[in-house]
């Protein structure tokens, strides 16, 4: 709010490094079980030691940054790059930023979460399989299955580690996707 000359968002948006980490320390715990419960659901719980587990996690918040942290920084720049709010304390910029976090947290965040946990679970899965293992992709029939879903759940079961038809390792195959 302070009145010095904003040069881009970047001025008020903490980094993006920043912005995973706060992410990263928020949802670790959780992460990680979800994680273990996508290896015992293959059956072999135990199986991940602590290199497996850091590196899968690394992989969810790659995923994270790319869904979560990416499209509200890029939303934050728009919002920062239409001010024109001149005013000394700049209310009708911190009005529009409080809105856009708000709108995030109310319309995004809930959705996000499932699908990161769709993914966690998902990687715990393929970490816990056997080397050679083949694995199906399976939409789920009580919502729409979405085309890549169905083109990979077509493709039948496929070696852990080898991309299925639309390239992906596992699911989700895109925000929203609820294979």
């Amino acid at each position: 709010r302070r009145n010095r000359r904003l040069k881009s968002s970047d001025d008020l948006v903490p980094s993006r490094a920043d912005q995973l980490d706060a992410y990263r320390s928020a949802i670790r715990a959780d992460l990680r079980e979800v994680l273990e419960a996508g290896s015992a659901f293959l059956g072999n719980a135990g199986r991940l030691d602590e290199a497996d587990v850091t590196r899968e996690l690394d992989e969810v918040m790659a995923s994270v940054a790319d869904w979560a942290i990416d499209p509200l920084r890029k939303k934050l720049a728009r919002v920062v790059d239409a001010n024109e709010d001149t005013s000394p304390d700049r209310s009708e910029l911190v009005d529009r930023l409080r809105a856009t976090y708000r709108e995030w947290r109310n319309d995004r965040i809930a959705e996000l979460s499932g699908d990161v946990a769709t993914l966690a679970f998902s990687r715990g899965v393929m970490a816990a399989a056997e080397p050679g293992q083949k694995l199906c992709w399976v939409v789920d029939h009580g919502g729409l299955p979405c085309p890549d879903g169905e083109d990979n759940q077509l493709a039948g079961p496929v070696t852990v580690g080898d991309e299925f038809p639309t390239g992906d390792l596992c699911p989700p195959a895109h925000p929203g996707c609820r294979c």
